[in-house]
């Protein structure tokens, strides 16, 4: 019994580690009793049974999901440059650099709302700086995204 409650409150903070921001995980526990940045501690509402605590490290970084292609067609399909959990962090900002090394894009506390508007088809550097909070140092992804307007399926 405790051991299938130890494995799913296991399997529980991964999840909630990675994906769910502090007050999500107090709601969908039903019974958090500790959120600070770097403990909760569960409650199993259906066996009433308390203090089960996990440590999870403070400076926890969410991978994002930036993708490498969008079609900024007018199909209403991948139509913007969306980069996924980008609101987990407290700022962010985005440039999009050419093949050239001119900068065609700039934006700060940036909403995955690029389309790529005035540019030709073609592969395009990003520069993503982020920081979780606003005491911390800038996180620095870098990629490239092909920008392709007759996308045939």
């Amino acid at each position: 019994m405790i051991k299938k409650l130890l494995l799913k409150v296991f399997v529980l903070c991964l999840f909630f580690c990675q994906f769910v921001n502090k007050a999500q995980a107090q709601y969908a526990t039903g019974g958090a009793t500790n959120t600070s940045l770097n403990a909760i501690t569960l409650t199993d509402v259906k066996q009433g049974i308390n203090g089960v605590a996990i440590t999870a490290p403070a400076n926890l970084v969410v991978e994002l999901k930036i993708p490498t292609l969008f079609s900024p067609n007018g199909d209403g399909v991948n139509d913007e440059f969306v980069i996924k959990d980008l609101g987990d962090y407290a700022q962010n900002e985005l440039i999009v650099i050419n093949r050239w090394g001119n900068e065609v894009y700039r934006q700060a506390d940036y909403k995955s709302n690029w389309s790529g508007t005035g540019l030709n088809e073609g592969t395009y550097f990003y520069i993503l700086r982020l920081k979780k909070s606003n005491g911390e140092s800038w996180l620095i992804k870098k990629g490239y995204v092909t920008l392709i307007r007759t996308f045939k399926k």
